[in-house]
């Protein structure tokens, strides 16, 4: 058995279930972070958060995003 933690979870989990690396399980870790913090901010009705995409279109995007949240209010 590793260490307590983090890090000892990831080894544990990874070398328990077969086919799984300790990067799938960090992939897996940062998704469910991702969603949680999407949700706690969709629901916090004084959130001010803005998200802002990256790519080459970043303006168009950007605006297009901003006209779709002030649609929204």
């Amino acid at each position: 058995m590793h260490s307590p933690g983090l890090r000892g979870s990831i080894v544990d989990f990874s070398s328990g279930v077969e086919g799984t690396s300790a990067k799938d399980v960090m992939d897996l870790l940062l998704l469910s972070q991702y969603f949680d913090m999407l949700k706690d901010t969709a629901g916090d009705s004084n959130c001010k958060t803005v998200f802002i995409p990256s790519s080459k279109s970043l303006g168009d995007e950007t605006r297009n995003a901003l006209l779709q949240a002030e649609a929204g209010k």
